[in-house]
């Protein structure tokens, strides 16, 4: 069963009233890496590899352990592996360098700590084979400083910014392998809310052009140890579980056990490239929607076809990613749902500007109001496929072929 694990639009749904199953979290090029077991092997790997990292304090809780307590981190779970503070990655392990005490940008100021960690490349940091930069959850608060960034806006900028850099980078130094980190992240309730968005933002856009070569921080912080998602309060944004903080928002040994098995999966799997790299992989050409057409659509001329439509709803984050419940009756004349959202493989994708193609998926679950609720069995099926074409801000045509019945039908967007 396909089930999604964030929910994108989750606030939106209900404040439109209905309840249907969570969009899917797009991943982009590949898939960023999450997996928090390791083995010996990836251990002996680790250890074989010259490996540089920039960080500031949860970087250090991954390397040395829990805030104030110094257990569960790459020092204590991996000890055969090298560590060591300072600038030149000449020998095998893992060299890092904390750079607000080193001069090479403080929290609060993430375009110091890009311009630090070009400084560092250059004096000596490109001897690593694998290389990488973490930037912190403060970097993205608002009172973290007037360098720091607050807003969704700012978040995209700044990570123009950094892919900029690190395209640079790639390609002054083609026998380094950079990697990419997303963010750390606050406990609920813990962050301003356009911080929280800004955050959110950024790690989707690493997640998005980096895929593969991103070792997801913020989604490993996000999963409790139970397994569930936890949430901002926007209940869009992910959160770090209160099981693997010390403080809010640096980690606990327990925490910091859990991230470092993760990093030293993540750098032993690491492909290495050798010879010229110019920077990361350039993804297929990618179609947008030009306009927001979240809301209500019902068909164009609906005098003889009352009482069913589709609700379109975009993330206020990134417009692309679209999640559409359709609501109609089955050949029995039952009241029926069917959802489908993207882009992500298996579900949709934009196929042109303005044109959206997905598989169609239809749920079955629990009946409403039965207690206890039982989530074991909602189901979900793909049953067809639909193409919504948006022909002008209120005006669109929708195609779908779902259990057996095809059609083409112009809609029109509710006032």
């Amino acid at each position: 069963m396909k089930r999604s694990l964030f929910h994108i639009l989750g606030s939106a749904v209900l404040a439109l009233g209905f309840s249907v199953a969570a969009p899917v979290w797009a991943q982009g090029v590949g898939t960023p890496w999450t997996q928090t077991s390791y083995t010996a092997a990836d251990v002996a790997e680790v250890s074989s590899r010259r490996i540089f990292f920039a960080h500031n304090s949860v970087g250090n809780n991954v390397l040395r352990g829990g805030q104030g307590t110094g257990g569960g981190g790459v020092e204590d779970i991996a000890s055969t592996i090298p560590l060591r503070s300072g600038t030149q990655p000449n020998t095998p392990g893992i060299t890092d360098v904390y750079t607000s005490s080193t001069g090479h940008g403080a929290n609060g100021d993430p375009r110091a700590k890009i311009a630090g960690f070009v400084t560092l490349m250059n004096n000596g940091g490109h001897q690593a084979q694998i290389a990488f930069l973490k930037l912190c959850y403060i970097d993205f608060e608002s009172w973290g400083g007037a360098t720091s960034v607050g807003t969704v806006e700012g978040a995209e900028a700044l990570f123009a910014h950094y892919q900029t850099t690190l395209n640079t980078l790639q390609q002054t130094y083609p026998n380094v392998t950079f990697v990419h980190v997303t963010s750390p992240l606050y406990i609920r309730g813990s962050s301003y809310a356009p911080a929280t968005a800004a955050r959110h933002h950024f790690n989707q856009r690493m997640r998005q052009t980096y895929g593969s070569r991103v070792f997801d921080l913020a989604a490993i912080e996000s999963i409790d140890r139970n397994g569930n998602p936890v949430f901002s309060l926007d209940n869009v944004s992910p959160a770090l579980a209160g099981d693997w903080s010390a403080d809010g928002s640096h980690l606990n040994d327990v925490g910091s056990a859990r991230v470092a098995g993760a990093l030293i999966s993540f750098l032993a799997q690491v492909s290495l490239t050798p010879g010229h790299q110019p920077g990361p992989p350039s993804p297929p050409e990618q179609f947008n929607p030009t306009r927001q057409y979240t809301g209500q659509w019902i068909k164009a001329n609906p005098e003889n076809e009352n009482a069913w439509g589709l609700t379109v709803l975009q993330n206020f984050g990134n417009a692309r990613y679209i999640f559409v419940p359709w609501y109609t009756y089955d050949s029995s004349g039952r009241a029926s749902w069917y959802i489908f959202q993207g882009p992500a493989e298996g579900y949709g994708e934009w196929t042109a500007n303005d044109t959206f193609e997905a598989s169609v998926y239809r749920y079955t679950g629990s009946p409403w109001g039965s207690t206890p609720y039982d989530n074991n069995r909602i189901n979900d099926s793909i049953v067809g496929t639909a193409k919504l074409t948006f022909t002008s801000a209120t005006t669109a045509r929708f195609e779908y072929n779902v259990e057996g019945s095809s059609r083409t039908i112009d809609l029109r967007k509710l006032d």
